[in-house]
């Protein structure tokens, strides 16, 4: 005979186990984060973290997350709100369950609409790092481009490198040329 307990406990774990189609998104969601988990790595061993390696490993990851369409929902990244907030609720124990604890959480078992998640998920993710690390791109590219770890530029397009090369012999002539106002006023 089973234990009433234990058999609560299979009941709530049934209720709570994911579907093969969570189990799929979550393994894509998995593959979506690592990129991140590896920055954060990186960027947490590095001594100097300077703006060349942060822009260079955010143009990595946002280049792997740009939406591929142009159907994506905007999101507000200035609402308090979270994606959690409707999951989570709260339930009063049961009357016979005598606990310090009155109130409990809840888990809203309902399958999740695993549709598209992962574009979305990436979509958010892009739209994420372009609201939270506004890099204007003329300073970041320049800043790499004169940091020996990223000079080459392979992070990026080609027509963003010779943009980027250009930009920086612009910047040397018009310091040469203040250079050669200065010293003449002197």
């Amino acid at each position: 005979m089973i234990d009433p307990n234990t058999r609560r406990d299979g009941k709530r774990l049934k209720d709570i186990n994911l579907t093969d189609d969570e189990w799929q998104a979550m393994n894509k969601l998995v593959n979506i984060l690592e990129d991140f988990a590896g920055a954060t790595e990186y960027l947490g061993g590095s001594n100097y973290t300077t703006i060349s390696l942060m822009y260079s490993l955010l143009a990595v990851i946002s280049n792997k997350m740009i939406p591929d369409d142009s159907n994506v929902e905007v999101i507000d990244l200035t609402s308090p709100n979270t994606a959690f907030d409707d999951d989570v609720g709260y339930e009063d124990a049961p009357e016979d369950e005598i606990t310090q604890q009155p109130k409990r959480r809840k888990i809203n078992n309902t399958p999740q609409n695993c549709f598209e998640l992962e574009k979305r998920v990436k979509a958010a993710l892009y739209q994420s790092i372009n609201h939270y690390w506004e890099v204007p791109q003329e300073q970041g590219m320049l800043a790499a481009l004169l940091d020996p770890r990223f000079k080459d530029l392979e992070f990026t397009s080609e027509t963003l490198r010779l943009q980027t090369h250009e930009q920086l012999k612009d910047a040397y002539k018009n310091m040469k040329i203040l250079t050669n106002e200065h010293q003449e006023i002197l």
